[in-house]
């Protein structure tokens, strides 16, 4: 995931990061173990299809996904406006909410 997240993001910004750099990780928009904050997704059927698409995944600071956690969008929203990826700050930018529907819009920009 790393290696294609960073060739993404080459295309999207021509930056070209390393994918075996140890400064940044995949970051979980709808964390794996979701806890308080993530009502738009109704059971852990949905939570469990949904996790893993990859329009729910992006690269994010080692720190600052450390400190995310399993925190709701809204608290980390503003977290992936500041990132160093384009890929990721587009995710805060376009989305005023992460619901199923933004994940599969979002998968198929992607692609």
């Amino acid at each position: 995931m790393r290696y294609i997240f960073c060739a993404l993001e080459k295309q999207v910004s021509s930056n070209d990061y390393d994918f075996e750099s140890d400064s940044f990780n995949i970051e979980h928009v709808l964390p794996q173990n979701p806890e308080s904050g993530w009502d738009t997704f109704t059971d852990e059927e949905e939570v469990d299809a949904m996790v893993y698409r990859l329009g729910n995944m992006t690269l994010l600071a080692k720190k600052s996904n450390k400190n995310l956690g399993n925190d709701g969008f809204d608290i980390k929203k503003p977290v992936l406006a500041e990132s160093q990826f384009e890929l990721t700050r587009k995710i805060a930018e376009d989305n005023a909410n992460w619901t199923p529907e933004r994940i599969s819009r979002t998968s198929e920009n992607i692609c």
